[in-house]
């Protein structure tokens, strides 16, 4: 019988997912499986993503008709060549996602660009300038905010990612990737 059992805890099968959401829509997902095939595998995640993809439509993250693009997709839509999209994806003007295929957004980054260049490039440059000032500090201090001057800029930082908030007034918030020299 107690032979019986090991064998059973041996096959016994398991997968758990979780997935959490930053107040800005930025999705986690933890996976973990255990002796289950790889069609078990693709289910349970095609399940998970199901779900979580329901959750952040109902909580308004994810818009009806949001459309992922590339750049080529994006200079045949909106005009301009490819070369000028991946640029502005490369400077931080349009938040993306990296994939094997190369960088991807979403059609309501690109119109909302379009729409505020002026307030985007002024943007991107605090964010520039708090990053910097953020890596140069000492981690427990505040940094001097790029929008308002005072020194309530505090920031969390993990491997790839800082979240930045100003406590001043001004509420200055961004996200950004960690400089690749700064990661390593």
């Amino acid at each position: 019988m107690e032979a019986l059992q090991k064998q059973e805890e041996k096959t016994k099968k398991e997968a758990v997912w979780s997935g959490t959401m930053s107040s800005g829509g930025r999705l986690h997902l933890s996976l973990y499986f255990k002796n289950l095939s790889e069609e078990e595998i693709v289910r349970e995640l095609a399940g998970g993503i199901a779900s979580v993809s329901k959750k952040m439509l109902a909580d308004g993250y994810i818009p009806q008709g949001a459309r992922l693009m590339s750049s080529r997709d994006i200079a045949e839509k909106f005009g301009s060549s490819r070369q000028y999209w991946e640029k502005l994806l490369r400077e931080g003007k349009l938040p993306y996602c990296q994939t094997a295929a190369g960088r991807i957004t979403a059609d309501l980054w690109v119109t909302g660009y379009l729409r505020n260049r002026e307030e985007v490039d002024q943007y991107v440059k605090w964010q520039k300038i708090a990053v910097k000032r953020i890596l140069e500090s000492s981690p427990s201090k505040y940094a001097t905010c790029p929008k308002c001057g005072e020194t309530k800029l505090s920031a969390s930082i993990n491997r790839s990612e800082i979240n930045g908030v100003c406590r001043a007034e001004c509420g200055f918030e961004f996200t950004s990737a960690v400089p690749e020299s700064e990661s390593k």
